[in-house]
């Protein structure tokens, strides 16, 4: 991969929010629960950050990566779709580790990556979450969190990769 922007993306809250009238007709993780608006939201934020995505959504441990560019491109997503952060095994009581945890996970084994954003509608970031652009669970990425992730690149407030986990 020789992508060195990505924004790691989550779906419920960011693409699936409780404003938007699904047509899934009650089908679970279905594409048609996506938001359009939402995501060409998203596009515009790709295409002007020139950066890829990264699936951080729990949608991954039910769909492939595969799957998920799919259920993208037919909601209107024409940007890159890198990869998806693994599904860590919880700690040693166990508890979930956070999804700041699988982010991290994702960037250790991609150095290349110089900036990075995380837009989710939860906080579950730990050590992440300077690197966050909370979305509203209720109407899910609006135009004012893309400004919000096109200052922090800008900003280079994002450039390099945290300490690794131990």
């Amino acid at each position: 991969m020789s992508h060195e922007r990505v924004l790691f993306v989550d779906f419920d809250g960011v693409l699936v929010h409780d404003n938007y009238v699904s047509e899934s007709a009650g089908l679970v993780w279905s594409e048609l629960d996506m938001d359009p608006a939402a995501v060409a939201r998203l596009d515009e934020l790709c295409w002007r950050a020139g950066a890829a995505v990264v699936i951080s959504s729990s949608w991954r441990r039910n769909h492939g990566l595969d799957d998920l560019r799919g259920m993208l491109a037919r909601r209107g997503f024409r940007g890159a779709v890198v990869g998806v952060t693994p599904s860590l095994r919880p700690d040693a009581e166990g508890q979930r580790l956070a999804r700041g945890h699988e982010i991290q996970a994702w960037l250790d084994e991609h150095p290349e990556v110089r900036d990075f954003v995380i837009l989710d509608g939860d906080d579950d970031l730990a050590h992440l979450g300077p690197f966050h652009v909370r979305t509203s669970t209720e109407l899910g990425l609006l135009a004012e969190h893309v400004e919000a992730a096109l200052a922090a690149f800008a900003a280079g407030a994002c450039r390099g990769v945290p300490v690794k986990m131990t």
